[in-house]
């Protein structure tokens, strides 16, 4: 699995779904949505959710893949920083369950 195309494809559902709706809620949600179907797909049990059950190398593809993605260009303010805060709630919340 291309886990780095798998980062930017979640990060702009996230995008594509937050300019939709201006809703950040359902807009994570599609953001993981993306990230558990390639799970899904690469055989990786959704047990406790994506941040928790991903392979560390994954997890990092995808991280660093979505922030890379979502400050290319010219990504809006109002996105891009309830995005970042995503994502590192999403990292420290790993770290933190892996002691």
């Amino acid at each position: 699995m291309d886990w780095n195309a798998v980062g930017e494809r979640a990060f702009n559902r996230f995008a594509n779904a937050f300019r939709k709706t201006e809703d950040y809620d359902e807009a994570f949600e599609m953001f993981a949505y993306e990230v558990v179907e390639a799970m899904e797909e690469a055989g990786v049990e959704d047990a406790d959710g994506w941040a928790f059950d991903l392979p560390d190398d994954a997890f990092d593809a995808v991280y660093a893949k979505a922030i890379e993605a979502a400050t290319a260009g010219n990504n809006e303010d109002d996105i891009y920083g309830p995005f970042f805060t995503f994502l590192e709630d999403q990292k420290y919340e790993r770290e933190s369950a892996r002691g």
